[in-house]
């Protein structure tokens, strides 16, 4: 929330995101993800909802959907080095 308060939203969103992953929140931490991708649209955070939203379905063992979502990122954003990993 300090971050947020001192200027960069998207930075502390996708903070909050990755600690939930990393705790194993993974339905908390994806909707963090697509808020980041939704609040942020057109940003360049939008990429990092993007792609957290999709690895957490991986995470989930959700493949074919984790797919789905790398796939509509990609189409996206071509040239985002994270979706290409």
């Amino acid at each position: 929330d300090k971050t947020a308060a001192a200027g960069d939203p998207a930075f502390a969103l996708n903070g909050k995101a990755r600690i939930l992953r990393a705790t194993g929140q993974l339905d908390a931490a994806r909707e963090l993800y697509l808020r980041l991708r939704q609040d942020f649209a057109g940003d360049p955070s939008e990429q990092l909802g993007w792609a957290g939203a999709a690895e957490i379905l991986r995470d989930m063992g959700m493949l074919d959907a984790a797919l789905a979502e790398y796939l509509s990122a990609l189409e996206k954003f071509p040239q985002h080095p994270v979706l290409h990993s």
